[in-house]
């Protein structure tokens, strides 16, 4: 009795490069949403946070609908990319604000913040995309 064994090494490459875009895009979804989620539950300016508050207030009810995700990632060498972005020209200067009273909405202590990176960690935890890619060889 003989077991036979095929190499599937480059197919394998291929799967997993494939799982990490796929779940790359859906990381950017995640973000997308949450930022969306977090900006629209804020309050609406004026006025503007009172000072040393950790309440968030935006300028715009627009600014929390008008984030999109990249429906692809794309790959150069090793590095992938999947674009969260948005059409409001001073979207920057309201969701990373700093000084007194204002908000930075990218603060790395903000519930929002955290529970977003920690589903993206989960997503792209590299046992899953191992299992994702060798998903397509099992018999």
């Amino acid at each position: 009795m003989g077991v036979t064994s095929e190499w599937m090494g480059d197919a394998f490459e291929e799967g997993f490069y494939d799982a990490i875009g796929k779940e790359l895009v859906k990381s950017a979804s995640i973000l997308r949403r949450e930022l969306s989620l977090a900006l629209a539950k804020s309050g609406k300016s004026p006025p503007p946070s009172p000072k040393g508050s950790d309440i968030p207030y935006n300028r715009t009810g627009h600014l929390a609908g008008s984030w999109h995700a990249s429906p692809t990632a794309s790959r150069s060498g090793g590095k992938f990319t999947a674009v969260v972005h948005t059409n409001v020209m001073y979207a920057l200067y309201l969701v990373k604000r700093t000084g007194s009273g204002r908000r930075d909405y990218m603060k790395e202590n903000l519930y929002w913040y955290q529970k977003s990176v920690a589903m993206i960690k989960k997503r792209l935890d590299p046992d899953r995309l191992i299992k994702v890619a060798t998903g397509r060889f099992r018999i």
